[in-house]
């Protein structure tokens, strides 16, 4: 297990690319303004000049064409039987409002910094840092089918490739071992909490401890093929190792 934060800082990079570009559910919270109410935000995404634009309702935004906002995003895992947060950003921005509807209100986001929480520590990124992970991969974009790509190879090969990446057998790292808190149906599993074209991130929990395990691809999967082909190499590699 290799003690590198370069994985780390890419996934984060491809964790905010993605949030900002429509993953997850974003709020505005205008910060400056005493007693303003955040605005929940129905949809967000990029558009072609890679532009951060943003749906409200009409009736949570104020009659003023600009407001300084604090944004923040959360991404859960794709599973319907649990809530697993599996990243957030957080930022400071400017939102302009550039057109009204019926009910709706539609601005651009204007940002310089975000932070990303993720299995590691926060790391920061300027936002023109960005543009190269922006590129929209299957793998990235195609959520569930990735989740379902993963969730198919069942727990037991999953395990081995949690175990493996603990042992060093694969690449792996762990994002820190911490008491578990949950519920008793929600010991003892294991949790895909994020997959992208970099790799997967996964929770193990206990009867005691939680503890998250980022297992990074050796190359970039863009497909759900190549997804599978991905893991399906990494797993013949544990089980091979640490069965013998």
């Amino acid at each position: 297990m290799t003690d590198n934060h370069a994985p780390g800082r890419a996934l984060a990079a491809n964790l905010a690319a993605r949030m900002l570009d429509g993953a997850g559910d974003m709020t505005l919270v205008p910060y400056l303004v005493h007693g303003q109410k955040p605005m929940r935000v129905v949809r967000h995404g990029l558009n072609n000049r890679g532009e951060v634009m943003v749906t409200c309702f009409s009736d949570e935004v104020s009659s003023s064409p600009v407001a300084e906002v604090r944004v923040d995003v959360t991404l859960q895992a794709p599973m319907f039987r649990y809530s697993v947060t599996a990243a957030s950003l957080h930022a400071l921005g400017q939102v302009q409002w550039v057109a009204r509807g019926d009910g709706w209100v539609r601005g651009v986001v204007v940002l310089g910094r975000v932070y990303v929480h993720h299995y590691e520590e926060p790391l920061g990124f300027d936002v023109n840092e960005l543009p190269m992970h922006f590129a929209r991969v299957q793998a990235d974009t195609d959520r569930i089918g990735a989740y379902d790509v993963v969730a198919g190879f069942g727990d037991a090969v999953l395990g081995t490739l949690i175990d493996a990446a603990c042992l060093g057998i694969i690449d792996g790292h762990v994002g820190g071992t911490q008491p578990f808190s949950g519920c008793s149906h929600m010991a003892n599993q294991i949790f895909v909490a994020d997959v992208c074209q970099l790799g997967i991130t996964f929770i193990r929990t206990t009867n005691r401890t939680q503890s998250t395990v980022f297992i990074p691809f050796p190359g970039p999967a863009h497909t759900l093929d190549a997804l599978r082909k991905r893991i399906h190499a990494l797993a013949v590699k544990a089980s091979s190792t640490v069965s013998s």
